[in-house]
């Protein structure tokens, strides 16, 4: 006899895994299927920012930019090591839009984020922060954002979720879900032992991703043709092109920003691009010509020419937005919740659109419009929760910090900055029983140990080693190939054991 739950999700990326913990802890029985890795798609390849959208002003989304600055607060509170703030310099430049627009925007956008504790904006000499750009550029200004993970954001979401009864299944596809009379019959696969399982659902949420359109006319019957625009943003990792840990953010000669930030100690991360895709969803990669815009606008202020042969690494995601159709640059950010029952029951929700910084609200949304076919569900929670290892129980950041450093003396600094900075006071799930240096275990270069592959492994869901390289960490920038051979073959053996 096949499963019976209150809510089935399809999608592991960020809005699908903030959707699962919501319900959850609204009291809903919730399962979620993602048909590779968590956050195996877009959600690991944004621009690493929790942040209002400061551009989206020029297109009066008002609403959106506060309802994301709002979300930056909740964020920053409920992941404080995973989400810092961080000082973006704007450079003027007398050739694009004017300095009193730009003061304008600033001011309009501290306004929208007066709750928060972020530092203002302020008019700066761009002498003050180093000598990286062109000698031409004299002053300009500066205001704060917030730095993030994407893909660990949704990874401790994911654990949260679990942790309260969500039973969250990564390598497992939607074959089919057909409304009947009574219920969603739902059928899936494990993509990794090749196994077919039946289950029964009140309510399906569709949040795949680029993959929306496809579940929406292929999968989930009946079917409909969401007719989605989608947009891929690809982004550029360079050496180190400054020397300060303040970000940039440059008028680009299209009328849309480019940003360079510190990106992992001894890089800079360049993005972001935005163009109309038709390609393979399987098989996301950056242009050339994306390659030739982005450096090319970013030469226009660095004293440092970049060109391809500097590029370290590139990654590229894809997005859906509605309407179908238009400017890539022009669509909105925003979230949109597509829905349909029958005769009032057995809802299915299409998830198009939004930001990994509106993500909790998103779900949010869904919930309101779940809640006349689960009447007796509790009311929001999530903004008053902590994600895995955020509760630093009335501490700030850095005596917190300072406890660990204390603890874990015998750690070299950069590891354990490394170890706070992914995994908070979940820190002591691996490094409890720890008292040197020999307790990590085998070490697969780039300062990857045993200890934490074995963590990875059991509790956050990581079966390889791009799991672990690229998303859980991203260790992948400095890793050897002998290192990496060596860890796939770990890897192999710790899953062939657990098997």
């Amino acid at each position: 006899m096949a499963a019976e739950v209150d809510l089935f999700i399809v999608g592991g990326g960020i809005n699908g895994i903030a959707i699962a913990y919501d319900a959850v802890g609204r009291g809903l029985s919730v399962v979620l299927c993602e048909q590779g890795d968590l956050a195996g798609s877009t959600s690991s390849n944004s621009t690493k920012l929790i942040h209002g959208g400061l551009r989206y002003l020029e297109s009066y989304e008002f609403y959106l930019v506060r309802k994301a600055l709002h979300e930056r607060s909740i964020l920053m509170r409920k992941a404080p090591f995973l989400i810092k703030p961080l000082e973006f310099i704007l450079p003027y430049n007398n050739r694009l839009r004017p300095a009193w627009i730009l003061r304008c925007g600033l001011w309009l956008y501290d306004f929208l984020s007066a709750s928060d504790s972020i530092p203002k904006s302020s008019s700066v000499m761009l002498n003050d922060y180093g000598d990286a750009l062109l000698s031409k550029y004299k002053r300009g200004f500066s205001y704060y954002d917030c730095q993030a993970d994407d893909s660990r954001l949704v990874v401790l979401t994911a654990m949260a979720a679990r942790d309260m009864g969500a039973d969250i299944r990564c390598h497992t596809s939607c074959v089919s879900a057909v409304r009947d009379d009574e219920s969603w019959s739902i059928c899936l696969q494990d993509n990794i032992k090749n196994t077919s399982h039946n289950l029964n659902a009140k309510a399906i949420i569709n949040a795949a991703g680029p993959y929306v359109n496809v579940v929406s006319e292929k999968i989930i019957s009946p079917f409909r043709n969401l007719e989605v625009s989608l947009v891929k943003g690809s982004h550029i990792v360079v050496p180190r092109c400054y020397e300060h840990d303040h970000a940039y953010i440059f008028q680009a000669s299209d009328d849309r920003v480019i940003f360079a930030m510190p990106y992992h100690e001894k890089y800079t991360l360049i993005g972001t691009t935005d163009v109309i895709y038709h390609g393979d969803l399987q098989d996301v990669n950056i242009s050339d010509d994306e390659i030739k815009y982005l450096c090319a606008e970013v030469n226009y202020y660095f004293k440092m020419a970049l060109s391809k042969d500097d590029i370290v690494w590139t990654y590229s995601g894809v997005r859906t937005l509605l309407p179908a159709g238009g400017s890539a640059s022009k669509l909105s950010r925003d979230y949109c919740l597509l829905q349909d029952d029958q005769d009032g029951s057995l809802p299915v929700i299409h998830v198009v659109g939004g930001k990994i910084t509106t993500h909790r609200v998103l779900a949010s949304d869904v919930m309101d419009k779940l809640l006349p076919y689960f009447p007796k569900m509790k009311d929001e929670w999530t903004s008053r929760s902590y994600l895995p290892g955020g509760d630093l129980h009335g501490l700030s950041i850095k005596d917190s910090y300072d406890l660990y450093v204390s603890k874990y003396s015998w750690l070299p600094d950069s590891l354990l900055k490394r170890y706070w900075e992914s995994y908070g006071t979940q820190i002591d799930c691996f490094l409890g029983d720890c008292t040197d240096i020999s307790c990590l275990g085998e070490c697969f270069g780039a300062g990857l140990y045993a200890v934490e592959v074995d963590y990875l492994i059991s509790y956050e869901w990581a079966l390889s080693c791009d799991d672990i390289l690229w998303r859980r960490s991203k260790l992948g920038l400095w890793q050897e190939q002998i290192d990496t051979e060596r860890l796939a073959l770990y890897v192999q053996q710790q899953s062939d054991t657990a098997q």
